[in-house]
C-alpha cells in the first residue's frame, strides 16, 4: 500500500487506504500471477532496463532520479520494492510478447493505412492526451470499475499524480509511460472520448467517461494543428474557377455567384477539362495555381484540399472578395521517413498487445487457486 501512495502522490489517510484497499489487493494478485507465469517461461529481466524504467518514475511523480531512494524512505517504501513491482511489469510485457507472437504483428500494408489516415487529418486539430483506462469486461464489475473511477478522478482534482495513477492502475496500452497516449488526432479516440477532449484546454482532466470498453479519465496536455508525418510534405497542383463579388455584396449576390461557379464546373472531370472552358460570363476566371505546398495553405483550407484525390474539386467556397472551387490535378507526396513508420507500428503493435495482456493476465486468475488470509 505504501508503495501505492507514494507513487501516486497520495495522501495516507485511512479513507484513502480504505478506499484504495480492495484494488491493491487485486493488483498485488496479479503482480503475483505474473511473476509465476514470467518464471514459469523463464524470463528475466536486465537491470539496466529497470535502471531506466525508475528514471522515468521519478519523472512521473517530479523527483529528482538521485533522490528517489530518499524519497521513498520518507514514505516508508524501499527502493527494492519500487524495483521488484518495476521488474514484474517488464517481466509481463516480455510474457505477453512472447504468448501474442504474430497476432500482435503489424503489416506493412497497416503502417501505409494509418499514415494515410493522418495525411487525410491534415489541417484538423491533434490533442496530446493520457488516459487511466479501466476495463469493463463483464456486467457484474460494472459498478466497483465506475466506484474506482470516480475515486481516482477525485483524488487527482485533490492533487494526485496522473501519470503516477495511470502506472498504477490503467490497463491502457500506455499504462507503463503515465498513461501518455502522445498526439492524437480528431476522430482517432472513441466517439465518446472525442467529444469530451475537444472541449478541454491544457491542463484540464475529464471523466469518468464510459466507452464500450469501459471507463476512462483524460487529462489534456495540448493542442495544435495536424500536419503531413513524418516530416513528410504534399504538394498538389490546383485549378481554380474564381468568380468575384463586388464589395459589399448582398447575401442573394453571393448565392447567385455560387450557383454560376457550381454551373461553370458541373461535369467537369479533369484539370484538362476545366482548362479548356476557359473563362466564363460574368467574370469567372479559370486559371491554374501550378504546384502549391499545402503547408502555405491556411489550416481550414488544408482540411478541404488535402484528402482529393486527383480530378477531385472542393465545392464552392465563399472568399472576401467573391467564390472560388479548386479542383486537384495531381499529387505529389513525401513518403514517412523511416523514424515516423517504426513509431506508427509500435503504436499499433502496443495496443494490440495491451488487448492480449488482458485476456492472457484474465485467463491466468481464472486458472489460479487464490487464497485470501485476513
Amino acid at each position: 500500500m505504501a508503495l501505492f501512495l507514494a507513487t501516486g502522490n497520495l495522501s495516507g489517510s485511512p479513507e484513502i487506504r480504505q478506499r484504495l484497499a480492495p484494488e491493491v489487493l487485486t493488483m498485488l494478485i496479479e503482480d503475483s500471477l505474473k511473476r509465476q507465469e514470467a518464471r514459469r517461461l523463464k524470463i528475466a529481466v536486465p537491470s539496466e532496463e529497470t535502471d531506466r524504467m525508475l528514471m522515468q518514475v521519478a519523472s512521473q511523480i517530479k523527483v529528482p532520479p538521485e533522490d528517489l531512494p530518499r524519497y521513498l524512505v520518507r514514505q516508508n517504501v524501499s527502493i527494492g520494492t519500487l524495483r521488484e513491482q518495476i521488474e514484474t511489469e517488464l517481466a509481463w510485457v516480455k510474457v505477453v510478447t512472447r504468448l501474442a507472437g504474430d497476432s500482435a504483428a503489424v503489416s506493412e500494408d497497416e503502417i501505409d493505412e494509418e499514415l494515410a489516415r493522418r495525411r487525410a487529418a491534415a489541417g484538423r486539430p491533434e490533442f496530446r492526451v493520457a488516459e487511466i483506462f479501466l476495463p469493463v469486461e463483464t456486467p457484474q464489475e460494472e459498478q466497483s470499475v465506475r466506484d474506482l473511477a470516480g475515486r481516482l478522478i477525485n483524488e487527482i482534482r485533490a492533487g494526485a499524480s496522473f501519470s503516477g495513477l495511470a502506472r498504477i492502475f490503467s490497463r491502457g496500452p500506455a499504462a507503463s509511460n503515465g498513461g501518455d497516449l502522445g498526439w492524437l488526432r480528431q476522430g482517432q479516440l472513441d466517439p465518446e472520448l472525442d467529444r469530451v477532449v475537444g472541449t478541454l484546454e491544457p491542463g484540464q482532466v475529464a471523466g469518468p467517461i464510459r466507452s464500450p470498453r469501459g471507463y476512462h479519465l483524460m487529462v489534456l496536455f495540448g493542442k495544435r494543428t495536424a500536419t503531413i508525418p513524418g516530416g513528410g510534405s504534399l504538394s498538389l497542383g490546383l485549378h481554380q474557377v474564381f468568380a468575384p463579388l463586388p464589395q459589399g455584396a448582398s447575401q442573394l449576390q453571393a448565392i447567385q455567384r455560387i450557383e454560376a461557379v457550381r454551373s461553370f464546373v458541373d461535369g467537369a472531370a479533369s484539370c484538362e477539362a476545366l482548362a479548356k472552358r476557359g473563362s466564363g460570363r460574368d467574370g469567372i476566371v479559370s486559371t491554374s495555381l501550378g504546384k502549391v505546398d499545402t503547408r502555405r495553405l491556411p489550416p481550414e483550407l488544408q482540411e478541404v484540399v488535402a484528402p482529393l484525390k486527383a480530378g477531385e474539386m472542393t465545392p464552392p467556397m465563399r472568399a472576401a472578395d467573391g467564390v472560388a472551387v479548386l479542383m486537384v490535378c495531381e499529387r505529389d507526396e513525401v513518403a514517412a521517413d523511416d523514424e515516423v513508420r517504426t513509431a506508427v507500428r509500435r503504436l499499433l503493435r502496443e495496443e494490440r498487445l495491451a488487448v492480449a495482456s488482458r485476456r492472457l493476465l484474465r485467463g491466468l486468475r481464472r486458472d489460479a487457486l487464490i487464497e485470501i488470509r485476513p
